[in-house]
């Protein structure tokens, strides 16, 4: 928690410098493909991707004078999830379960990337690369209506208490592109890909996370 409320005044000081050339500053809003991949040893596994949202504000800082190397980063609300068929699961049950089991997770997100723009006459096309800090800020699994928090211990009374299933801090790799048209008018599209395991007890089997994402935003 602290290591974000770090990154948040970071992303403030740099927006408290905002009105000086080059700077930009924009908002956006999409769709997110999220998964989740399962490993254990040799063995993956990967279950039904989700569609959810993402929606904040981004910033980009100039690196060099001389060159159109750009820093970006921003605060974000990003959805991520999966699901699965409950029949996959052999639970040792007499009777077979069916319907599906989904995974909701909303993280607040700080993507860190360096940026070259090309520019061609009112084109702006930017590659971009680096990494992102997510901090989970809400997680439910919803199966036949009933839910269970992911990212919160449940008291089941008694003194006995299940875990949360997953950490909230997630940290992994962002890659993608912005194109801006007309120097306001701005689409994204990408791929987060997590390197943490987000298991809470991943001692032996792990999982991480993985996001395309394509939004539409608007530069100041």
């Amino acid at each position: 928690m602290k290591k974000f409320i770090l990154c948040v005044f970071a992303v403030a000081a740099c927006l408290a410098a905002f009105g000086q050339g080059g700077r930009v500053l924009g908002v956006r809003a999409g769709l997110n493909v999220t998964n989740i991949d399962f490993s254990a040893g040799s063995a993956s596994v990967s279950l039904d991707s989700r569609a959810s949202f993402n929606a904040g504000f981004v910033y980009q800082q100039p690196l060099m004078r001389m060159l159109p190397l750009y820093l970006e980063t921003g605060l974000y609300v990003t959805g991520r999830g999966a699901s699965i068929n409950a029949a996959d699961f052999d639970l040792g049950f007499d009777e077979e379960l069916s319907g599906k089991v989904k995974f909701n997770m909303l993280y607040l997100q700080v993507p860190v990337a360096v940026s070259w723009h090309f520019n061609i006459k009112s084109v702006s096309i930017q590659p971009l690369a680096g990494v992102f800090y997510g901090l989970g800020i809400h997680g439910k699994a919803k199966f036949k209506g009933e839910k269970a928090d992911l990212f919160k211990s449940t008291d089941l009374g008694d003194g006995a208490e299940e875990e949360a299933v997953f950490k909230r801090s997630d940290l992994g790799l962002r890659f993608g592109a912005n194109v801006v048209l007309k120097k306001h008018y701005n689409v994204s599209l990408g791929y987060d890909l997590g390197l943490l395991n987000i298991l809470k007890n991943g001692d032996e089997v792990k999982a991480k996370n993985g996001s395309f994402y394509i939004s539409l935003g608007y530069n100041f």
